[in-house]
């Protein structure tokens, strides 16, 4: 299962413990450079200053090892969403059925 955006770096932590590490399937993420991500009922990018980059390759560096695969912009507003996806390699897509790092067994 693969789960776009729904964690940044300040919420990272938690949605490992609360939601990856308890579920049955295997969870793959693509974290949110907006630090607390979809945590509040707004668009992710709404604030601005909640904006860290250099705060997503930290945890990406430090602590995504088998779970975070990539980012992922939710650009989203109460109204439409749209969510777009940077690769490893720095290019940015529109998720079209990523293929998952999961193993198959």
């Amino acid at each position: 299962m693969i789960s776009q955006g729904d964690a940044g770096s300040a919420t990272w932590a938690t949605y490992r413990e609360t939601v990856i590490k308890r579920s049955r399937a295997c969870i793959s993420m693509a974290i949110s450079p907006a630090v607390y991500s979809e945590r509040y009922d707004r668009g992710c990018f709404d604030n601005l200053d909640e904006i860290d980059v250099d705060a997503c390759v930290d945890v990406i560096a430090v602590d995504g090892g088998e779970y975070i695969w990539d980012v992922a912009a939710n650009l989203a507003s109460r109204r439409s969403t749209m969510t777009i996806v940077r690769s490893r390699e720095g290019s940015w897509r529109l998720p079209n059925e990523p293929e998952s790092p999961c193993s198959s067994t």
